[in-house]
């Protein structure tokens, strides 16, 4: 286990990774979590979408994993999206203040998923950080992995209805 993990739990915080994956321009892709809970337990899951991009099926791995983490509990999500991770810390609140508008006015996209993840992080202490991709820690090298798994099975499943017709 890391040294970040470790001190997470001695803190009694909950280690999040999440991931998302999807062809170039959307598609079938996955989302993936993992949570490393205070107690050690690590919970893993990933979730299939007929139609999603990486960037919105990373934004559903945070909704999910934070979901999956009691109210009030210390969380910290760790990715290496930047859109992710960013926003959050820099832009979330101003957007729901803009009534979930960019700052120039335009409709924020995925405003629905951002809203979710708004509420979710009010009830609990939440921080985002950025995971870099030459130094990727090991949870979310697999983490990716399985969120780019989930996406070769969904983009299958895809293949086959259309080979079947539905």
């Amino acid at each position: 286990m890391d040294t970040l993990n470790k001190t997470a739990l001695a803190d009694e915080t909950y280690s999040v990774y999440v991931a998302g994956d999807s062809g170039p321009s959307g598609g079938p892709g996955a989302c993936a979590y993992r949570i490393i809970a205070p107690n050690g337990e690590v919970v893993e899951k990933t979730r299939l979408s007929e139609e999603t991009t990486s960037l919105k099926a990373t934004l559903v791995g945070a909704i999910l994993a934070l979901k999956a983490t009691p109210e009030g509990a210390i969380t910290i999500v760790r990715s290496n999206v930047d859109y992710l991770t960013k926003n959050c810390v820099a832009r979330l609140e101003d957007w729901a203040k803009n009534n979930w508008h960019k700052t120039k006015g335009k409709p924020l996209e995925h405003a629905d998923l951002w809203k979710l993840l708004f509420a979710l992080i009010k009830t609990r202490t939440v921080t985002f950080r950025r995971v870099e991709g030459d130094d990727e820690q090991l949870n979310n090298k697999e983490v990716k992995a399985l969120a780019r798994k989930g996406a070769k099975e969904a983009d299958r499943r895809y293949i086959a209805s259309l080979k079947r017709g539905t």
